[in-house]
């Protein structure tokens, strides 16, 4: 519903298909003849760990992702140049189920000669994001943009990148910061948006290839001084926004999509990468031990009145009937805990 209310407000902006795909799922295509530039706008909440319903169910996810593939195809055929915007970056690291991060990164570099560009956020301290091709050689560049919000002590922050060549890529980008406690000048009204990033002169880049980044990156592992240059660069002068989980494993969330490659290169498991993201010591990622109808069975007492599921939603309990204990009925709010003992903020 809420895709199809926005599609209403922006029909404007959104004609033809852009409004129908946009109204069915939150994405869309435009092609802006002025700049003879093609639009390819997504809707990474599908594949956002956070989100339950991506959880639960994968089409809405998958049939983006075919969509995606079938636009980049046909843009590729028109010698049509696509930036590809998204909220939430690729790989587990950043937010993407690894999944479709996988599926993502191999369509990118599928159709490689068509993209431009793959421009995304949601971190509010800048980063970079390297794609890599079958063969495991870095295909293609994702950016993430800082926020222009102080959320968290941060600066506002914002990026002009520039695209040049043929194929038409990203060829490079100054990042710009607004001083939280001195926006202007002494004795000024004027907001003074300082340089703070610009990668090729600060990290003596040659480009902005993938060629270029994969072996700069792959130093941040061993050489931590570099690893802080870059966090004070991206972050303009702010402490990386971030879990301590997450931001301990950076090296490695910035190389490697593809879940197999991040584990390898972190040492952790799918589980533990996922509680570094979202920050908690618990998470419901449970199906690796249990097929996911049997563990939802057993939850969706505890989880429909906050979730807003209604009785008939909560399949039956697979204990009854068999002679096993039955699943207890969670308290209404307005029930006390047998114990006085508050629970322990580790426990579920």
């Amino acid at each position: 519903w809420l895709s199809s209310q926005a599609a209403a407000l922006w029909g404007e902006w959104l004609p033809g298909d852009a409004g129908r795909t946009f109204a069915y799922g939150g994405f869309y295509t435009r092609m802006l003849p002025r700049l003879g530039l093609r639009v390819v706008v997504l809707n990474t909440e599908a594949f956002h760990v956070a989100n339950f319903h991506a959880f639960v169910d994968h089409g809405p996810a998958m049939e983006q992702l075919a969509w995606l593939d079938l636009t980049l195809k046909r843009a590729q055929r028109e010698k049509e140049p696509c930036l590809v915007l998204g909220h939430v970056p690729p790989g587990l690291w950043g937010g993407q189920w690894g999944l479709f991060s996988e599926r993502f990164e191999a369509t990118i570099a599928r159709h490689k000669g068509a993209v431009a560009g793959l421009l995304f956020g949601h971190q509010h301290s800048g980063g970079v994001r390297v794609l890599r091709d079958a063969e495991a050689q870095p295909a293609a560049m994702a950016y993430v943009t800082p926020a222009l919000t102080t959320y968290l002590d941060q600066h506002p922050s914002f990026r002009v990148y520039e695209l040049r060549g043929a194929p038409l890529q990203v060829s490079g980008f100054q990042q710009y910061y607004l001083n939280s406690t001195e926006p202007s000048l002494p004795g000024s009204t004027t907001l003074l948006w300082r340089l703070g990033f610009e990668p090729r002169s600060h990290l003596a880049l040659p480009d902005l290839s993938p060629a270029s980044w994969d072996p700069f990156l792959a130093r941040l592992k061993s050489d931590k001084e570099l690893l802080r240059r870059l966090h004070h660069l991206e972050g303009n002068g702010k402490k990386r926004m971030g879990p301590a989980g997450a931001v301990s494993t950076y090296a490695c969330g910035v190389r490697f999509v593809r879940d197999a490659d991040l584990q390898e290169c972190t040492g952790l498991n799918e589980e533990k990468l996922i509680r570094n993201y979202v920050d908690r010591k618990h998470t419901y990622v449970l199906t690796s031990l249990f097929p996911f109808d049997v563990v939802f069975s057993f939850f969706c007492d505890a989880v429909a009145p906050s979730a807003g599921l209604l009785p008939e939603d909560c399949p039956p309990d697979p204990a009854a009937g068999l002679g096993g204990p039955q699943r207890e009925r969670p308290l209404a709010s307005s029930e006390p805990l047998a114990s006085s003992e508050p629970l322990a903020s580790s426990e579920p």
